[in-house]
């Protein structure tokens, strides 16, 4: 059950960008490389290298650039600006080159992560008419169905009710442009004051974050504290309630929404921090959570049970995948008691992040592709691949909207001998896949940042981002957070992907607060 369809790389959209004046170019290397109106977008977004937010590289080093306008977010592939080359002047335009690690020439792109009212027209300034790019548009994230080879510097849409674009370059030739104006038919609902800014990952240094991870034999304990909410003592205490149907973290009951989210550290556009580091003892066999005011998280233990969202969280962080307690499909609620007691949770099963089309289309995106490093662009285990389970609530799922909608009578979800399913869910990255919403896994994840873990409270239509440290989660983003009702669709109002974290080293997040 999920989201959105996005047919080019999972950070999809973007435009292309070109200058006056096009050489054509043997082979280059590819490049890589707001705060929301409260009124909506304005008629016209008018886009150069000085007035967007986000930075454009100034030579083809990264894999990818993001930047946003007038709360437009656009993703560009082989696109620079500043480019100096062949006797030609810097000049503060946009220019896009084809890739030269491919077999063929396949221009450099740039397109709108989220278009939130239809788009009537395109204007280039400062473009040559001999290399002018292609723009593709879409009624859909991600389907670019309609493709116009463009003869001018302007374009009209004649018909369609299009709101995502793909503009491509020329093959064959580096294109450059100035600006770019877009407009729209109409300013869009004041409600998309909701629009959320997709990545902020310039800050992160890879070395820095794989080095803030460590493996030690040592046994890793709780303190008295923490044991006194529930934590089992040491690694052979975890053993031994597993073996006993008994969970070994804490004991206190899910909040739906976790309260601390609204006050946790983000930068000044609003992006919230995740944490890389991680820390595990027993010889990876337990790991300790992070704290940000510097005291001894608590320690979860592998294969141990848990049923807190913040124990269950952190050991998807930490070890790739829930806690056995909840491996258990839709169906086999009698095995989850049998096996688990009222520890037992049911659901574990491929979950498709795609709101594409039918039922669904009120879920909000989770992140499709890395937002942080990117992988080799060859490889073809490229889409993440998602998984969910349910999450217990002793007192069921209070919110007023489920309520009404599942309860009836307030029951707990497990009472150890039926199972009474919730809105209540995690929805998490297992691994790799080689197609868009694919069912099967094509590889593992073994970067842990690459393991993203949401917790939703309403069914889907609303997710939190788990951030790596006890209490550490995001704002809640999706379909009713966008003023919708609940399970309802607003095409104008949807939330296409999730916000990204900024990914820092927990040292450098407490230098910050």
């Amino acid at each position: 059950m999920n989201t959105f369809t996005k047919k080019i790389f999972i950070w999809i959209p973007l435009l292309v960008l070109f200058l006056s004046g096009c050489e054509i170019i043997p082979s280059f290397s590819s490049s890589s490389g707001d705060t929301s109106s409260l009124d909506g977008l304005p008629y016209e977004t008018t886009i150069t290298t000085k007035n967007i937010s986000g930075n454009l590289p100034n030579s083809y080093s990264s894999d990818a650039s993001y930047f946003n306008k007038d709360d437009v977010h656009f993703y560009s592939e082989n696109i620079i600006n500043d480019f100096y080359e062949y006797g030609f002047y810097k000049k503060d335009d946009f220019i896009m080159r084809s890739s030269e690690n491919l077999d063929y020439r396949q221009a450099g792109w740039m397109a709108n992560l989220n278009s939130l009212n239809e788009i009537k027209s395109f204007d280039f300034t400062g473009i040559d008419n001999n290399c002018l790019p292609s723009i593709h548009l879409g009624a859909i994230f991600g389907e670019y169905t309609f493709k116009v080879d463009l003869t001018s510097d302007s374009y009209t849409i004649p018909s369609g009710k299009y709101k995502f674009f793909k503009i491509v370059g020329n093959e064959n030739i580096e294109t450059h442009f100035s600006s770019l104006t877009i407009s729209w038919n109409s300013k869009p609902s004041p409600n998309i004051q909701k629009a959320k800014r997709v990545v902020d990952v310039v800050s992160a240094d890879k070395n820095k974050v794989e080095t803030s991870i460590t493996t030690v034999s040592t046994n890793f304990s709780n303190s008295a504290y923490w044991q006194s909410l529930g934590y089992a003592i040491n690694y052979d205490d975890a053993m031994n309630r597993t073996n006993n149907k008994a969970q070994s973290g804490s004991s206190k009951e899910t909040d739906y929404i976790p309260s601390s989210a609204t006050s946790n550290p983000q930068n000044s556009d609003g992006i919230y921090y995740r944490v890389s580091t991680m820390n595990y003892g027993d010889n990876g066999n337990s790991f300790r959570i992070n704290t940000l005011d510097g005291s001894e998280g608590p320690v979860i233990y592998k294969e141990a049970a848990y049923t807190n969202i913040e124990d269950i969280a952190a050991y998807v962080v930490a070890f790739g995948d829930v806690p056995p307690n909840m491996q258990f499909l839709k169906n086999q609620g009698s095995s989850a008691i049998n096996n688990w007691g009222e520890n037992g949770r049911v659901n574990y099963t491929y979950y498709s992040n795609d709101n594409s089309s039918g039922n669904y289309r009120y879920e909000t995106e989770c992140l499709t592709h890395s937002q942080y490093f990117s992988k080799s662009s060859s490889s073809d285990e490229y889409w993440y691949h998602y998984f969910e389970s349910d999450v217990g609530a002793t007192l069921f799922n209070d919110e007023p909207y489920q309520r009404t909608t599942y309860s009836g009578s307030l029951r707990p979800y497990n009472d150890g001998y039926k199972i009474t399913r919730g809105a209540l869910r995690f929805v998490w990255t297992k691994g790799w896949t080689n197609s868009e919403h694919g069912k099967y896994i094509a590889g593992e994840i073994e970067e842990s940042y690459e393991r993203n873990i949401y917790y939703t409270s309403n069914h889907y239509n609303d997710f939190q981002q788990y951030l790596n440290y006890y209490g550490g989660w995001s704002g809640r983003v999706g379909n009713t957070e966008n003023g919708n009702e609940w399970n309802e669709y607003v095409a104008n109002n949807h939330t296409h992907m999730m916000p990204v974290a900024n990914l820092v080293t927990l040292a450098d997040l407490r230098s910050k607060l």
